[in-house]
């Protein structure tokens, strides 16, 4: 409390310009519009939520994830589910309160990440903040009835704790993995860190702490039949390409070029591209993928390797930007990019510079605007918003060799 309380002093003391004040103006005029524009597509947002409420009940009524019922999320996902409907079966609600806890809830996690962000940014702490204001309140529509906050907490936890709590960081890495998944891209990242630095003792501990909440987690899969992990990843691996990924998009391009055959199929709680290339096109992907990241993780470590011998030592702000290459190669190669997961760049983007600031903020603006402002026609795939969604991924593009030019340069910047 003492680091909040302080954190918002020092906003408040700041001296307005005319510029800052025209710009919480405009922040706050949007905010009234948003406000009306969440109320009135919140039903886009209740399928997701109905499946959150589900889940809680049915855990709390002494069910056995994976056994006794379906569940499509890692095993940690459960906490951000199950933390609303304890309070919702306090006060006797049903699934419109459980709505509102969980949005509560993100509101405070999107406070918790502002402060750590706050804490872990070593200069410009205030322009950083900033930033991550800006982002988060453009992000709303979809950061509030998601359960991506969670993980995107643990994950900006885990830089902030890296080297003076290393055991800690290294558990927050390990929980987020099991909520979430997609940081596990982070552990070479985090590893050749401390390699570099020569960081072994902090190294031992994180891994002490991850393999901690590793074997907790191996010990809870023990009280499901044996196969629940199994069917939980076998769920993940059968689903085809996503339509707001990068491989959905071209598709969609060409289809609107009388190049390609496409179908929208709604599957595993998502909607589909249904092509007769489909099977080929992911056997092309699964193969590529392993390539570029190999790629970029030697990449990052050579850099890290050139920075150490200029620097004496490889910085946060170094690692953040590698982090970020790393999930934004992620995004794009992934075959499902659902909009949610632009939450996970919100910890990280307000330390890069104002250049790929503005572009993921664009590339934000326009996801929100697909989804859930005028998904309808992406279904139907009007020419409108296939141009809206290829543009978006153009964004995600450019913003990931933005991202790697500024993380080369760093070594002689700072």
């Amino acid at each position: 409390m003492v680091f909040v309380s302080g954190l918002f002093r020092d906003i408040i003391s700041v001296r307005l310009s005319r510029q800052n004040s025209a710009l919480i103006l405009c922040i706050v005029a949007y905010m009234v519009a948003e406000s009306y524009y969440l109320y009135g597509r919140f039903a886009s947002h209740e399928s997701d939520l109905t499946l959150y409420y589900s889940t809680a009940v049915h855990l709390l009524e002494g069910q056995v994830p994976f056994r006794d019922f379906k569940l499509e999320y890692p095993f940690f996902a459960l906490i951000p589910i199950v933390i609303p409907q304890l309070f919702n079966g306090l006060t006797g609600g049903g699934f419109y309160t459980y709505s509102f806890w969980l949005v509560l809830q993100n509101m405070l996690l999107g406070l918790a990440i502002g402060v750590l962000i706050y804490k872990t940014a070593k200069l410009n702490k205030k322009i950083a903040v900033y930033k991550y204001l800006v982002i988060l309140i453009f992000s709303l529509p979809v950061f509030l009835y998601r359960l991506d906050p969670f993980p995107a907490f643990l994950t900006i936890f885990a830089i902030y704790a890296l080297v003076s709590k290393p055991f800690t960081s290294g558990a927050s890495l390990m929980v987020s993995i099991g909520a979430k998944l997609y940081t596990i891209i982070f552990l070479p990242v985090i590893g050749l860190f401390y390699l570099i630095n020569q960081r072994h003792k902090a190294a031992i501990m994180s891994f002490m702490g991850g393999l901690l909440v590793l074997l907790l987690a191996f010990a809870a899969f023990f009280l499901m039949e044996e196969n629940g992990l199994r069917d939980f990843l076998t769920y993940h691996q059968s689903r085809g390409i996503h339509l707001e990924s990068f491989l959905g998009g071209l598709l969609l391009l060409l289809y609107q070029f009388g190049i390609a055959s496409v179908e929208v199929k709604h599957s595993y709680g998502a909607m589909h591209l249904v092509t007769p290339w489909t099977d080929e096109l992911l056997f092309i992907v699964k193969v590529i993928t392993p390539i570029c990241f190999a790629a970029l993780v030697i990449f990052i470590g050579w850099t890290f390797r050139q920075q150490r011998l200029v620097e004496k030592e490889v910085s946060i702000l170094s690692l953040i930007h590698a982090c970020t290459a790393q999930l934004l190669l992620f995004l794009l190669l992934n075959k499902v990019l659902s909009p949610q997961y632009m939450v996970w760049l919100l910890p990280v983007i307000p330390f890069c510079n104002s250049r790929i600031f503005l572009i993921f903020t664009a590339a934000l603006m326009l996801t929100v605007f697909i989804f859930p402002g005028e998904y309808h026609y992406l279904i139907a795939r009007h020419i409108s918003m296939v141009l809206v969604l290829n543009l978006r991924n153009m964004l995600l593009i450019w913003l990931l060799f933005e991202v790697l030019y500024a993380f080369r340069r760093m070594k002689r910047a700072q």
